[in-house]
């Protein structure tokens, strides 16, 4: 990495979590029809960060879709309503790592998502744990690896997610 690259500001703006639970059903026909479709999402949205569903525990017809926009303006400029119409529940604050190291296997992600009591503190006393604790964590854990950590600006308040890869 270039001395330039280094001292660069790391990107920043929204991520959008779209989260969908479907029937049992027609889980299969979603799939097929998002891989199906797959180029013209990513021609459409050119934030489109991934699919995700869960492999094991949780909720099986669940599926996560993560988008990343540079500016947070089309939020803003869009009615509530419309909004809550296209079903965009969750949108966070994105920091990316500026040195992820690229695996050459597929990666294994692991979401967590908590919803906190009502309160002012409660996200940011969780925001601080995390920040006291991550230490400890990693030199404990050297698999699983922070690749994002969140909370809820919109939608449902008081939501941190993490992803660990």
């Amino acid at each position: 990495m270039t001395q330039e690259g280094r001292n660069a500001r790391p990107p920043s703006g929204i991520i959008e979590f779209r989260d969908y639970v479907l029937h049992a059903s027609e889980f299969k026909r979603f799939i097929a029809l998002s891989a199906e479709y797959a180029d013209a999402r990513t021609q459409i949205y050119d934030g489109f960060l991934g699919m995700f569903t869960a492999d094991t525990g949780g909720n099986v017809s669940r599926v996560l879709h993560l988008y990343h926009f540079k500016e947070s303006t089309i939020f803003r400029q869009a009615p509530p309503e419309l909004y809550a119409a296209i079903g965009a529940s969750c949108a966070s604050t994105y920091k990316p790592r500026t040195a992820v190291e690229e695996a050459a296997l597929q990666a294994v992600y692991e979401l967590r998502k908590y919803q906190l009591r009502p309160g002012r503190s409660g996200v940011q006393e969780m925001l601080g744990a995390f920040k006291t604790g991550l230490p400890a964590k990693l030199a404990t854990d050297r698999t699983g690896q922070p690749a994002f950590v969140g909370y809820s600006d919109v939608g449902l308040l008081n939501q941190v997610v993490e992803i660990y890869r």
